[in-house]
């Protein structure tokens, strides 16, 4: 089974980045290591045996609109119903990651004013080696999420979530 495990610490700090966010979606990094769950069985690489391990958030700031090496119009929109996470800001966790011993796993966001279920926007920018958690609330109080990974097909599985203490 795909499982994303990640502390109430971890969570607490998501939620409440996207309070501290609020009204406009939040975003940020998890970083940990993907396992794979052999259960004494030889791995067999399959998609439903991978688990996220978060041993790590780190927020970032949600940069719509001001980064043009997206290529996309960014005059569309704006923070409250998308997110993007500086280039330059993804290739300094990569190199922190590596002297930590850990990988960016995944990618978290929130959706301020909806569901946690990505949007076809999440689907766009989506990238097949990722989990995506996206949180959600009501009146920015943040209170739920659910997480997601996108298949080689293009569409988004649910992983399971585990918190630990």
């Amino acid at each position: 089974m795909m499982q994303l495990s990640l502390s109430r610490t971890h969570q607490a700090q998501i939620y409440r980045h996207g309070e501290l966010c609020y009204p406009e979606e939040c975003c940020g990094l998890l970083l940990g290591q993907v396992v794979t769950q052999t259960n004494g069985a030889p791995p067999s690489g399959s998609l439903r045996d991978r688990h996220w391990q978060v041993l790590e958030v780190q927020p970032t700031e949600n940069c719509w609109g001001k980064v043009e090496e997206f290529g996309q119009d960014h005059n569309q929109g704006s923070k409250l119903h998308y997110f993007a996470i500086d280039p330059k800001v993804l290739l300094t966790a990569q190199k922190d990651c590596r002297s930590k011993g850990l990988s960016i796993i995944g990618i978290f966001h929130s959706h301020p004013h909806g569901q946690p279920i990505p949007s076809e926007f999440d689907r766009a920018i989506a990238w097949p080696e990722y989990v995506y958690l996206i949180a959600a609330g009501k009146d920015g109080k943040f209170s739920t999420s659910r997480s997601w990974y996108l298949n080689e097909a293009g569409n988004f599985l649910e992983v399971d979530s585990t918190l630990l203490l």
